[in-house]
């Protein structure tokens, strides 16, 4: 009876040592079989990637072969509008006339349009010259020279335009002439009230102010004297007050206009 119990107990753990394995071998395929699935679906998900990163490179590089020439288009366009450009302002400012001014010593002539080239001739300030072309910053011009036209580049730095020097001379005048009537005005304050008057009147006005000094009674000989030396600067202050009072007239009516 005790054998028998034994064997039974011996089977019913052969059996779950069975089950045991077969359970473990079941879930050790599965195991194998899911990593399988998992490292199949992240190389189809890498080659996906691949190929959309060589269509993107494809795309790009066609883009850049498809720009490059609009790129090269736009800017054989922009040379062109400049070139244009240039062109255009070259041929409206042709015989315009131009002043040699140099800061320091005369304006060199050269050859070519470069620093490196033979000074053909040197040129002092406020020669008349015409613009024929240019190079750059070197402007081809010409020159008279004992009634012979003379050619040559000059740097443009050492030019300025006959107009702008016209420009600058007129308002050096006006601020001259603004300077001088400032100076018109202060001296002909005291004189202002005369700038309509007459010559006459204004001769009028200023004796009868020193009418009383030209005239001053005398009760004496002593007074006499007295009165004549006042008499006489009444008059010569007079004189000179009419004088200035003329001149004042003119400048203000001069400088009204």
């Amino acid at each position: 009876m005790q054998e028998k119990n034994n064997q039974t107990t011996i089977k019913i753990l052969i059996g779950i040592i069975i089950g045991l394995s077969v359970f473990i071998l079941l879930g050790g395929i599965f195991y194998i079989f899911n990593m399988q699935s998992k490292l199949t679906k992240l190389e189809t998900e890498q080659e996906e990637q691949l190929k959309r990163q060589v269509e993107t490179q494809n795309m790009a590089s066609i883009q850049s072969i498809q720009t490059q020439p609009d790129v090269q288009a736009q800017q054989t366009t922009t040379n062109t509008i400049n070139k244009k450009s240039n062109n255009s302002q070259t041929s409206s400012m042709k015989g315009t006339v131009y002043i040699t001014k140099s800061t320091s010593g005369p304006v060199n002539v050269r050859e070519k349009a470069t620093m490196n080239s033979n000074i053909v001739a040197k040129l002092p300030d406020n020669v008349n010259l015409k613009f024929i072309s240019r190079n750059g910053s070197w402007y081809y011009v010409s020159y008279n020279v004992n009634g012979y036209n003379e050619y040559g580049y000059i740097n443009k730095s050492q030019l300025v335009s006959a107009n702008s020097k016209k420009n600058q001379n007129v308002e050096n005048r006006q601020t001259e002439n603004k300077k001088m009537d400032n100076e018109i005005l202060e001296k002909c304050k005291n004189y202002r009230i005369y700038a309509d008057y007459s010559d006459y009147e204004i001769e009028k006005a200023i004796k009868a102010k020193y009418f009383v000094r030209m005239n001053p009674p005398t009760f004496s000989d002593f007074d006499k004297i007295k009165a004549i030396q006042e008499s006489t600067n009444a008059k010569l202050e007079a004189s000179e007050e009419i004088m200035n009072a003329k001149n004042c007239k003119a400048m203000i009516n001069k400088w009204k206009k």
